[in-house]
């Protein structure tokens, strides 16, 4: 519980200093400035949620178990890209130790699922709609940012590179981990 509370103090400070800081995501499109202010906001939400989810996790609960290493999961995620692909701020450090402690959590996480108690917990679950709608997401993610990259790939840029010409991360994250996820139970 000791590396969580660590955690929550410093993605406080990480979205905290991403909505009130003025120059914070400098250098980017307005449009990418208000998305991640607002991921900063819906990622301030999640802290309290993480540390009842931990406590309760502890106490036994899977359900809590469950609820933590989703938000560990988006965490990873959230400061994955902000490590790779937000201008250098003062927070950098900051990302990449989010990234790395919830990283870790979540990877410690997963491999705590009991699957065999967890099971019954997903028996009525509709999981052909589930994989279908994982399908159609993924794969409508896919094409979307396919569609910028691939009529760039002759010698071009594609529309949305603003920074230094750098790929977006959220391509990197979505086209390597997140659409494969997405799809994998398909």
């Amino acid at each position: 519980m000791a590396y969580i509370s660590v955690l929550a103090i410093l993605v406080i400070s990480a979205a905290v200093y991403g909505l009130v800081v003025d120059d914070a995501y400098r250098l980017v499109s307005p449009l990418t400035r208000q998305t991640w202010r607002a991921q900063d906001a819906v990622t301030l939400a999640t802290v309290p949620v993480l540390l009842w989810a931990t406590w309760r996790a502890r106490s036994g609960s899977l359900s809590a178990h469950l609820v933590s290493v989703g938000i560990l999961t988006w965490l990873t995620y959230s400061y994955a890209h902000l490590s790779i692909g937000a201008p250098f701020n003062a927070m950098f450090l900051v990302y990449v130790s989010v990234l790395t402690l919830a990283g870790f959590a979540m990877l410690d996480g997963l491999l705590r699922v009991d699957v065999a108690a967890a099971a019954p917990a997903f028996a009525r679950a509709p999981r052909r709609a589930t994989a279908w709608f994982l399908a159609i997401a993924g794969a409508g993610i896919g094409v979307l940012w396919l569609s910028e990259i691939v009529v760039a790939l002759p010698g071009g840029l594609p529309t949305n590179i603003a920074l230094s010409a750098l790929p977006n991360p959220t391509w990197v994250l979505d086209l390597g981990w997140i659409i494969p996820s997405a799809l994998a139970p398909s």
